[in-house]
């Protein structure tokens, strides 16, 4: 996000990322670019982003302008999964809290991360049960939850009507933090085999309850040029329609459900009915 008038740009990346050695890229008008000290060199030079950096745009005719660039952290969760994975079906899915309801819970030592998007998903992940809460590391050799070994602890996932009945897999809580007991953000990555099989689901959770995005609402006023009917070219109203719309926001986009009501306007008018608009 670029805010021209108070020089300022915030990156969004995931929670866990490593700030301290990234390589900007970038476009300039100007002729020369510094930051911390040194020349910049578009998709080269690295900077530490743990503290905001200042990069400085200077012209030829030697006026300057300084831009403070900023590292934020967000929720992102990103699903690969291999061809023959029953649960993924092949497929790739992202998603982000402008694109998708994503619910993060954790309750001593299990982990539920739930999603309302184009898709839905359901997961848990279980660290072994001699722990209070969630720790780093790696948690190999795990069976399907809630059915695991409480030693191990267990993981699962499943949605859109898919779940596997016997599973193998693993996860990583490569970051995770907490404040006066409350989780406050995670950084995990997994991988799940059912039915025995090779292929897997593959998946990468950062998240933190510090991200505020919501899904973009409709649009308002309504955009000029829509299509309108003609005049005259509706029939003669033996049924007055009243066409109401709710607006499920999924992604960047609206899909719009549309019903048609009528209300009879005296007992010989014809008869309220309901039929669906697409």
């Amino acid at each position: 996000m670029i805010d021209e008038a108070s020089k300022s740009i915030v990156v969004v990346l995931p929670f866990g990322t490593d700030v301290t050695s990234l390589v900007a890229v970038f476009t300039t008008t100007g002729s020369v670019v510094q930051a911390a000290g040194a020349f910049q060199i578009s998709g080269t030079t690295p900077n530490d982003f743990t503290n905001p950096v200042v990069y400085t745009v200077y012209a030829a005719d030697g006026t300057s302008a300084a831009y403070t660039v900023t590292i934020s952290f967000g929720t992102h969760i990103f699903l690969r999964s291999d061809a023959g994975d029953f649960i993924g079906q092949g497929k790739d899915y992202d998603y982000f809290p402008g694109n998708a309801q994503i619910s993060v819970n954790a309750s001593g030592a299990l982990l539920t991360v739930n999603i309302r998007g184009d898709e839905q998903w359901w997961s848990d992940f279980k660290v072994p049960d001699n722990m209070s809460q969630l720790q780093t590391g790696t948690y190999a050799g795990l069976k399907r939850y809630p059915f695991h070994d409480p030693v191990q602890g267990g993981l699962n996932w499943s949605g859109e009507g898919r779940g596997c009945n016997v599973l193998s897999g693993w996860f990583a809580i490569d970051e995770v933090m907490y404040e006066n007991g409350i989780l406050k953000a995670i950084a995990l990555r997994f991988e799940q085999h059912c039915e025995g099989g090779t292929p897997a689901l593959h998946g990468r959770i950062s998240w933190t309850s510090d991200d505020k995005t919501v899904p973009r609402g409709p649009v308002y006023p309504m955009p000029a040029g829509l299509w309108q009917p003609a005049m005259g070219s509706t029939p003669v109203p033996a049924i007055t329609f009243i066409c109401r719309a709710i607006f499920k926001i999924i992604s960047d986009r609206a899909k719009h459900i549309f019903t048609l009501r009528t209300t009879p306007r005296s007992p010989s008018a014809p008869q309220t009915a309901i039929y669906p608009c697409m």
